[in-house]
């Protein structure tokens, strides 16, 4: 089963997306350094740093992208460099509350009876 993120569809630009940890056994001989690289990412909504966090790059608009396949691909520097991949999914969910309420009519008139006496207080109608 793929993992899947899903994000609000107006998640900000840095916002958190996935984290991706991963070692090498060779590390503690060589002290190798791994790299992570982001792919599928043609569009540059994501960002990977150098510890594997991604977050979100650009505007999500579930309307024209509603879910990314990304991989997450982990390289190390030795000598050949080895790598491995991870596959994940991003679904950006489509506001369900996109319009405000709205009144039926522009304007609304109430006609209220006079007070029963002239010399009354007319506190409601």
């Amino acid at each position: 089963m793929v993992p899947t993120v899903l994000l609000a569809h107006g998640a900000q630009i840095g916002a958190f997306v996935a984290q991706f940890s991963a070692s090498d056994s060779d590390s503690a001989n060589g002290g190798q350094t791994l790299s992570y690289t982001l792919l599928g990412n043609n569009s540059g909504d994501f960002a990977i740093s150098a510890s594997g966090r991604v977050t979100v790059a650009s505007a999500l608009d579930p309307e024209v992208t509603p879910v990314y396949n990304l991989q997450v691909k982990v390289t190390d520097d030795g000598s050949p460099s080895r790598s491995n991949t991870t596959t994940f999914v991003v679904t950006v969910a489509v506001n369900s509350n996109l319009y405000a309420p709205e009144f039926g009519q522009p304007l609304y008139r109430k006609c209220c009876p006079p007070p029963p006496h002239p010399a009354s207080l007319f506190v409601r109608c």
